[in-house]
């Protein structure tokens, strides 16, 4: 998932065309397309990805949604991570 500019402010997030996602075994499992690398996201990270794309990506709907502290640790870890990644 990549920041969005005209979103960014707003802290709205998208995945990259450059990626393929799907779930296997209940996890879901992130491709590059561009390094031909993957990720498998662990079962919290499965969830919030999950609930990113539920909420189109609003990081603020996202973190409410989870009641969690250490699952709103993980939100913005994954979300470093996937921009980073250019994901």
């Amino acid at each position: 998932m990549c920041a969005q500019s005209d979103d960014a402010v707003e802290g709205r997030l998208y995945p990259s065309d450059t990626i393929c996602y799907g779930e296997i075994d209940g996890l879901v499992v992130v491709l590059d397309l561009t390094t031909q690398a993957y990720l498998i996201l662990n079962e919290k990270a499965t969830l919030i990805w999950k609930l990113l794309l539920q909420m189109e990506g609003d990081l603020a709907q996202t973190s409410c949604a989870l009641r969690e502290p250490s699952l709103k640790s993980e939100l913005s870890s994954l979300a470093k991570e996937c921009v980073e990644r250019d994901f």
